[in-house]
């Protein structure tokens, strides 16, 4: 998709170019969208738009014939201001996930859908500066591409063995506190491609301060700029866990919001494995204290499976996997897996995991037979205490 997007007019065009086209009917999610124009190689194409705005529309696109491949379209399009957590807010900050990017440009919302990406973002005011990838070169999940406008100033980091300079976009007032939270972000990161492998979305990577609606909350994956709410920016533990994504949940994508854990379980435990190797054995503990704490309060609450059986069939805003059970549950799993193990080999196999299906969707699955394979340990048993049953399994 090359997208380019008027912040001044709110005028978006997504040329958009689909690589094997066998089918009759393209449909692409358009949510609030205002569509102007659907063009071909060949000039206009009819369209027809299904769906209710306030619960997301469908833009279709019905061939004659088979179309040629490559497919080229072009998409003309107005786009509106959200309130909700749910495309472009009032503060200039995007926030597509789970399943919003229709709000900002034509997508497939599936999670496991990948593509990649040129930007170009127009009007912004002056004195304000744009962040934002010009490009994204490997597949990307659709929540993924993000941009923030503001007063921003970036702090360099330094820049890892690989060759990844990693840095801090800050807003005024933040600074301090922003880089007390990423004082150790370069050689999280640095052990990060040195322990599973190189980052797949550019040589520059950053934490963004940016300002979310009240009561927002640590951080998005929006990789290679993520953004980290101004409440949680001091956290050490939010920038190494949102970093964690450009392995999983962004560089293996997830097969469907079931296999939620594959993200969110694989990033808790890395962050807390990361800034253990960089800080020392006392903060791996204080870590996952503070993990059990929060598990505690969570499985208190609302307790459900972190790893449903079923694909494709939850919406996961509504369901109970919405929560924290997957991100903790996910990484405790983990840890108990590396009990049996050992770290050398749980490592080889999530190296082998991010090898075999970076740029790719994977499952939860999909990580269990990797440990197997690559450990000889059969995880099965600690796949029923942690990932489908219910509770806090004793140590």
């Amino acid at each position: 998709m090359d997208l380019r997007l008027d912040l001044e007019s709110r005028l978006g065009v997504a040329q958009i170019t689909l690589g094997s086209p066998t089918f009759p009917r393209l449909w692409l999610a358009v949510g609030d969208l205002q569509i102007e124009r659907v063009e071909g190689p060949t000039g206009p194409l009819p369209f027809v738009l299904t769906g209710d705005p306030a619960g997301g529309r469908r833009l279709e696109i019905a061939f004659a014939e088979p179309p040629q491949s490559p497919l080229s379209l072009e998409v003309r399009y107005r786009f509106k201001i959200h309130d909700h957590f749910d495309g472009l807010l009032a503060s200039q900050v995007t926030f597509l996930w789970p399943y919003h990017c229709g709000n900002l440009f034509p997508c497939d919302p599936d999670p496991a859908d990948g593509f990649t990406l040129r930007l170009q973002v127009d009007g912004v005011p002056a004195g304000q500066t744009l962040v934002a990838p010009e490009s994204l070169v490997e597949p990307a999940p659709p929540y993924m591409p993000a941009f923030a406008v503001g007063p921003y100033t970036f702090r360099s980091l330094g820049v890892t063995e690989a060759g990844t300079e990693i840095g801090v976009w800050t807003l005024p007032g933040t600074e301090q506190q922003a880089l007390t939270g990423a004082a150790d972000l370069l050689p999280v990161f640095d052990w990060y491609e040195t322990t599973y492998g190189p980052y797949l979305f550019g040589d520059r990577a950053a934490s963004v301060v940016v300002d979310w609606p009240s009561g927002g909350f640590g951080g998005m994956e929006h990789h290679p700029f993520w953004h980290i709410a101004r409440a949680s920016i001091g956290d050490p533990v939010t920038h190494a866990h949102e970093a964690a994504h450009g392995w999983f949940g962004n560089g293996v994508r997830l097969r469907c919001w079931e296999d939620f854990a594959l993200s969110e379980g694989l990033a808790t435990y890395l962050a807390a494995r990361a800034l253990e190797a960089v800080r020392g054995a006392a903060e791996g503990e204080r870590i996952w204290n503070l993990y059990r704490s929060r598990l505690e309060a969570e499985v208190r609450k609302r307790d459900t499976e972190a790893w449903p059986t079923t694909c494709d069939q939850i919406d996961i805003l509504e369901h109970p996997l919405w929560s924290l059970i997957p991100y903790l549950k996910g990484a405790f799993f983990l840890r108990a897996v590396e009990r049996e193990v050992g770290r050398e080999k749980l490592d080889g196999a999530l190296r082998e995991l991010y090898a075999k299906r970076a740029g790719e969707a994977a499952s939860v699955e999909d990580l269990v037979e990797t440990i197997r394979q690559e450990t000889g340990f059969d995880p099965g048993s600690l796949v029923q205490l942690w990932l489908r049953g219910r509770g806090i399994p004793e140590d």
